[in-house]
């Protein structure tokens, strides 16, 4: 069986790294459910946290807050997934947004590809964003051979200032 590849392009360097394995085919499919969801267009309107009492219990993420550099630069986060044994595979989506509601920045952490927990880095641009309050937010995705459950975490919030 030939190994699934996909090229990422990083918005802050342009530049393309090709992802394989497990983690080009779970990062394919949530290409393709973004695209129809897009296509299709949302169903109805959703809370804004749906679900993250629920599958808090399995995942979770934590930073403190810091300082926003000049430049472009990866900033660090905790992350840990306790999964019941009956699921194949787990797959935890994060994403920034800023103090204005825009998205800055997105990131993956997929069983097989990355540990249950550990440190784990979304990169930005200062040049993207304003200092101030951000939300890190994550979604959970569990599977078993015949079942998918999906749902939000308990997102987090934390500053980043201009140095001085």
């Amino acid at each position: 069986m030939p190994a699934t590849t996909l090229a990422l392009i990083r918005p802050s360097t342009r530049r393309a790294r090709a992802v394989r394995g497990p983690r080009a085919a779970a990062l394919a499919v949530a290409a393709a459910t973004a695209l129809g969801a897009a296509v299709l267009g949302p169903a109805a309107p959703a809370p804004a946290h749906p679900g993250h009492e629920g599958f808090a219990r399995f995942a979770q993420i934590e930073r403190g807050d810091g300082i926003l550099r000049k430049g472009c630069h990866d900033y660090r986060y905790r992350y840990e997934v306790e999964v019941k044994p009956r699921f194949d595979q787990w797959a935890l989506e994060t994403f920034l947004v800023d103090r204005r509601g825009e998205r800055v920045a997105a990131g993956a952490l997929l069983k097989g590809a990355d540990p249950k927990a550990g440190v784990d880095s979304i990169r930005f641009c200062r040049t993207a964003t304003v200092p101030g309050r951000f939300t890190l937010r994550g979604k959970l995705t569990l599977q078993n051979v015949d079942e998918i459950h999906d749902g939000s975490i308990k997102p987090i919030r934390f500053r980043l200032r201009l140095p001085g």
